[in-house]
């Protein structure tokens, strides 16, 4: 997102800037503050939910309280991030956000003790002396040095993090035929292993579905990443990325949102099965009154459930023989067969 005029701009979050490429900042997931451009969130109330914000302007925090900002910030070569009061990036412990200082860019948090740096919670940085020790090899918060943080350097809940896994460009989901695809880049990775994608499932928490690898251990060039996911949910699908570090440590990027409007069905999974436990997914989520039939070839019904879940296990009671069985879904808008094998 660029915005389009030059100049100082006031975030204000019932009216958020506009965007070059149409619709405004609020509902962007990537903020661009462009060179010649001061965006100033100047009141208490002053949010945002996204991805990342790339500073290659100004970005000023003067709030005479505090501003809380659910993102990851990047401060580019020639921008500044400004923070005269206090900056949350992110309120709560294992949020994951970082700030990342790239070569050139500065973070300057003036004035005294008010004026200071939290990520996830905890406060990292302070603008005066009073309460703080030196930057890097003291215990948190640190102080200021001259001239403000400087990078290349970098931040999590930590606090001085050089080597953040990941530097991302873009993720992005889009709906092509019967899947999703998501597409993303790097432009720097260090000590990093791989990447989970997550999906929300119906009680809103993020699930595993898949794994990719990075390309090597170490690289500064650009690196782009793609992963289907072959079984998207009808609706909207919500998805983010979690970087995992060679030691363990980890970061989040998104979420990103895509809608899903294909037809809605249901698998068995493994296939064939053992006969004891039956194994379901669903691309929807069941409604009150739908409900699952296992029928032998002839049709007889052999057990009854409610649908329940989008993941549903269903338990036999005795083991079903070798042979072929079906899977009839039922509820008020559509009914769907489908076949599974015992061995």
């Amino acid at each position: 997102m660029y915005n389009q005029r030059i100049g100082h701009i006031n975030w204000v979050n019932a009216s958020p800037p506009a965007c070059t490429e149409g619709g405004t900042a609020g509902s962007a997931s990537i903020i661009v503050v462009p060179v010649g451009v001061t965006l100033n969130f100047d009141s208490n109330p002053d949010t945002w939910t996204g991805t990342r914000i790339e500073v290659f302007g100004t970005l000023r925090i003067s709030a005479p309280g505090q501003v809380t900002i659910n993102s990851n910030v990047v401060v580019k070569n020639g921008g500044i991030l400004q923070i005269t009061s206090k900056l949350n990036l992110g309120s709560t412990a294992g949020c994951g956000y970082t700030l990342i200082i790239e070569t050139g860019g500065t973070v300057d948090i003036t004035g005294g003790t008010p004026d200071r740096l939290l990520i996830c919670g905890t406060e990292i940085a302070r603008g005066g002396g009073a309460g703080c020790n030196p930057y890097p090899t003291g215990p948190l918060p640190y102080c200021e040095p001259g001239g403000g943080f400087t990078g290349p350097t970098g931040f999590d809940e930590n606090g001085y993090n050089p080597t953040l896994p990941v530097t991302l460009i873009y993720f992005l989901a889009k709906s092509n035929d019967n899947q999703i695809v998501l597409n993303w880049a790097t432009e720097k990775e260090e000590g990093f292993d791989r990447f989970v994608i997550q999906r929300v499932v119906e009680n809103l928490s993020f699930e595993d579905i898949g794994e990719v690898h990075g390309v090597g251990y170490n690289t500064s060039s650009l690196t782009k990443y793609e992963f289907v996911d072959r079984n998207p949910l009808v609706g909207t699908n919500y998805y983010r990325l979690k970087a995992v570090d060679l030691d363990g440590s980890f970061e989040y990027f998104g979420p990103v949102t895509v809608i899903y409007l294909g037809e809605r069905t249901i698998w068995v999974a493994p296939n064939p099965v053992s006969g004891e436990l039956l194994k379901l997914e669903m691309n929807f989520s069941p409604a009150d009154g739908d409900k699952i039939q296992i029928l032998n070839q002839l049709g007889v019904l052999l057990k009854e459930v409610q649908a329940s879940n989008v993941n549903q296990e269903i338990q036999f009671e005795q083991k079903l023989s070798p042979g072929v069985y079906f899977v009839k879904y039922t509820s008020a808008k559509f009914t769907k067969v489908v076949r599974f094998v015992v061995r």
